[in-house]
């Protein structure tokens, strides 16, 4: 360790250094900081002692920042987030942290844009980049963290919602260069996107030239940059030539800004990358010539383009005269090849696009080719493989497309075929749920799953099936904790399906599970019988009666056994609110309920109230329970959840209130 590391371990870890001491070990920081820097594993700790201690003044920490806090190396990852840790303001949630002093901050925000250059990952502030763009409404940090937004906005990060905010805080005036700061990031954006949109509001910001240009330009701090270089270099981290490649190429990318010139040209179809780039440049797309390359390609947005096309529109002519050239296409024997499946799909594509313009194919006509190949051909658009295969080369876009197809076809197609499709998309989804449980494409396809599910069962015994189409009870479970509304209206909707299957099933182990997953749901949704030994969704019910004692322990009114139910759990604590405001609206009620819903809080708010004020026709909180229900069962996203304890739920069964 150098001159200044040796000080600074000493300033962070020595609680009893006086005034004296503290400036004498400042004054040898300073007097060695720039030969020698600091190293990459005090950065974290220094800036913790800035932003915590209070043995020297706000002054001299910023100054320290300016001054000392050269980094002899990379910038570890660990660094930004201990700056974040020290950003924005306090408020009711974190009353009890203390706030750093707003100009320390900004210094810390400048300093990371100067160190941006030298980072270990740029990538950390994608990682943190929903936290540096809640900090860009911070006056003032606004200028710095622009910077930062800037460099790291993807094309994944730029989306239509961040616009609005930018263009929101753009046009206020309470702030001292948000006009400026909007602006620049909306070039980002458009840079990205090229959407007219975008070109439109940052017409319509009308950031004066100059501002918008200093600052591109005049952000550097140039003394610090010299300094830094100079003990990067002398630590053969980076040459001088190489540091200042650097910055420039920062500085170039602050620069680049939209044409505004708009060309009116015709646009072809082949150069559209993205669905967003279709939308933007529909009126100016030509027609394709090359039917051949558009059809068998696969590509989704070509074929959202002729999906818009209008049935009479000339190009239909032409692609009906492909469509009669390939019709007589002979496959090859044996194993298929991937030509195969490009003309069939392509010809398949057609038809369903324009039915009534195209005569129905050999492919849905011939028995040879019947829906079963079609099946298999959709199975195979990702990997060319046989059928047997498919669960290796699984998406989620494949799933519905082969679902879609299923449901398409189901009186043709043949039950062994099916029930092979629905085990590998099942061992599918299985997978998926223990990858990302959060991935909206998860919830999507297990959706799709069940409906084509029901309607399958409609036209075939279940019981064939069973084997195929039967979850685990770990992926059930999973699926009903993931605080999801729509994925446990889709589980309540399998376990009804489900319900003939597992009782004609010869196998025990199937029914347990069946009834366990069951019991543990009308658990979670409305009875909260918690035994005392044994588990519920999995979890040793011991371990559920220590949670919820820990959470609720504030709200001594919310007992053990309120934990859950239909009004309290995460999935369906907002759709139980929106259900009730909605019994108020129908009753005309006087007042409003506010806060968590349980039996507790709503006698005492009726006492307070009265009972002619809210919801003068429910008397007591089991009604209101039903009266919930009732309303959540005509809701298309919830429904089946009312279904599902209607179905298995003897005393709703029999009440006379359903």
């Amino acid at each position: 360790m150098g001159v200044v590391d040796n000080c600074l371990h000493l300033l962070i870890h020595a609680h009893e250094l006086d005034t004296t001491q503290i400036h004498e070990i400042l004054t040898k920081i300073h007097a060695s900081v720039n030969r020698e820097g600091v190293s990459a594993e005090l950065l974290d700790q220094f800036i913790v002692f800035l932003c915590e201690t209070s043995r020297i003044s706000v002054s001299t920490k910023i100054f320290l920042v300016r001054e000392a806090l050269l980094p002899n190396g990379k910038i570890p990852d660990s660094t930004v987030h201990t700056v974040i840790k020290y950003l924005g303001v306090t408020n009711f949630s974190t009353s009890q942290k203390q706030e750093t002093p707003r100009s320390l901050q900004t210094e810390l925000c400048k300093w990371l844009v100067h160190v941006y250059l030298y980072m270990e990952d740029v990538s950390v502030f994608e990682r943190t980049y929903s936290v540096w763009f809640h900090l860009w409404s911070l006056d003032y940090l606004q200028i710095w963290i622009t910077y930062l937004l800037f460099w790291s906005t993807s094309r994944y990060l730029a989306k239509p919602w961040r616009m609005k905010v930018h263009i929101s805080v753009g046009n206020n005036p309470g702030y001292s260069n948000s006009r400026a700061t909007a602006t620049l990031l909306l070039h980002k954006y458009y840079n990205i996107h090229r959407h007219s949109s975008i070109a439109r509001a940052i017409t319509n910001l009308k950031c004066n030239a100059r501002r918008l240009k200093t600052i591109q330009q005049s952000f550097w701090d140039h003394v610090f940059l010299i300094k830094w270089c100079f003990v990067l270099e002398l630590s053969n981290s980076i040459s001088s030539a190489s540091f200042h490649v650097l910055v420039n190429e920062l500085e170039t990318k602050l620069r680049c800004q939209p044409s505004k010139e708009w060309d009116d040209k015709p646009i072809p179809l082949k150069s559209i990358e993205t669905l967003e780039n279709l939308s933007q440049h529909f009126g100016k797309i030509s027609f394709p010539n090359d039917i051949d390359a558009i059809l068998t390609k696969r590509d989704r947005n070509s074929l959202v383009f002729l999906a818009t096309a209008d049935s009479t529109n000339d190009l239909w002519d032409r692609v009906l005269q492909w469509f009669q050239l390939k019709q007589n296409y002979q496959p090859s024997k044996g194993r298929l090849h991937e030509s195969d499946v490009r003309y069939r799909h392509g010809m398949m594509a057609a038809w369903i696009l324009n039915p009534k313009c195209l005569s129905s194919p050999i492919i849905i006509q011939s028995e040879e080719r019947g829906p079963s190949n079609i099946l298999m051909l959709l199975g195979l658009l990702c990997k060319f493989e046989m059928v047997e295969n498919i669960a290796n080369s699984m998406t989620h876009m494949q799933c519905r497309g082969i679902l879609a197809m299923i449901c398409t076809f189901s009186k043709g197609l043949d039950v062994e075929r099916a029930a092979m499709y629905f085990s590998a998309i099942k061992d599918f989804l299985e997978q998926e749920a223990f990858c990302d449980l959060h991935d909206g494409n998860l919830a999507v396809t297990f959706r799709l799953f069940v409906k084509v599910l029901r309607e399958r069962i409609a036209t075939t015994n279940s019981t064939v099936l069973s084997d195929s189409w039967l979850f685990s009870q770990k992926f059930l479970t999973k699926l009903i904790i993931s605080n999801d509304p729509i994925l446990l209206d889709s589980v309540s909707e399998y376990l009804i399906l489900s319900r003939e299957g597992v009782v004609n099933s010869s196998r025990a182990e199937v029914s347990e599970m069946h009834n366990t997953i069951i019991l543990d749901l009308t658990n979670y949704l409305w009875r909260n019988k918690l035994s005392k030994v044994g588990s519920m969704l999995m979890l040793p019910t011991c371990f559920i009666r220590i949670l919820a004692d820990i959470v609720f322990q504030v709200n001594s009114h919310v007992s053990e056994k309120r934990c859950f139910n239909l009004l309290n759990i995460p999935a369906l604590s907002f759709v139980g609110k929106k259900a009730v405001e909605r019994l108020e609206d129908a009753l005309g009620s006087e007042a409003r309920f506010h806060g968590a819903i349980s039996e507790k809080g709503f006698l005492s708010f009726k006492l307070k109230v009265g009972t002619d004020k809210w919801l003068d026709t429910i008397t007591n909180f089991y009604e209101l329970k039903l009266a919930v229900l009732a309303k959540i069962r005509y809701e298309d996203a919830y429904g089946n959840i009312s279904l599902f304890l209607y179905t298995y739920l003897r005393s709703l069964t029999n009440s006379e209130d359903i």
